[in-house]
């Protein structure tokens, strides 16, 4: 189900384990930032906290407008003239005043752009560290799946020497269920 294909009954039960080969290659740091959609996240957040502050930051600079007109004009004379229009205009606007709410705005958006850095550098150690944490997890668990193995082996070891010793009349039988209870 996990893999999007329908159960198919109970899972066949392996007489031995399977060799579970190399781990999987940790990869890169910058590969955290590609790879991982929280890094994406964050580093989205941080570029749009950057897109702000420079945005504060240009509304303080002066604007420069242009405009055009074109049409036709009908004066009421007496011989109803028409006459063809044109206008073209520009302006600059300088923001001289406004009680302070540029300069407030462009700090707002630094410390927005700060806080977006601070936020990514964090969401970048937790992904490291849930990388890390998952990479000593499989070993401690190929470490666990080795000391199985061998614990197995020693179990599978002392029931043949217990069923021979029984087969040959040295020991009872409740020595051979107890290593076989052991074994399974």
């Amino acid at each position: 189900v996990l893999l999007g294909r329908p159960p198919s009954g109970a899972p066949a039960v392996a007489e031995v384990f399977p060799d579970l080969g190399p781990g999987p290659s940790l990869g890169r740091p910058a590969d955290l930032v590609e790879n991982r959609s929280d890094m994406r996240a964050a580093t989205h957040r941080l570029e749009a906290a950057t897109g702000r502050r420079l945005s504060a930051w240009r509304s303080a600079l002066p604007s420069l407008q242009a405009s055009a007109f074109a049409g036709n004009q009908w004066t009421w004379l007496t011989d109803y003239d028409d006459d063809a229009t044109w206008n073209v205009g520009a302006a600059i606007s300088l923001p001289l005043f406004r009680g302070g709410a540029t300069h407030s705005s462009i700090k707002a958006a630094k410390a927005g752009e700060y806080q977006a850095v601070s936020s990514w550098n964090q969401a970048l150690l937790n992904a490291m560290a849930s990388v890390q944490t998952a990479a000593e997890r499989d070993a401690q668990g190929l470490l666990r799946l080795q000391a199985t193995t061998a614990q197995e082996d020693a179990a599978r070891l002392a029931w043949e020497e217990a069923r021979a010793r029984y087969l040959e009349g040295i020991e009872n039988f409740l020595v051979v269920l107890n290593v076989q209870s052991a074994l399974q």
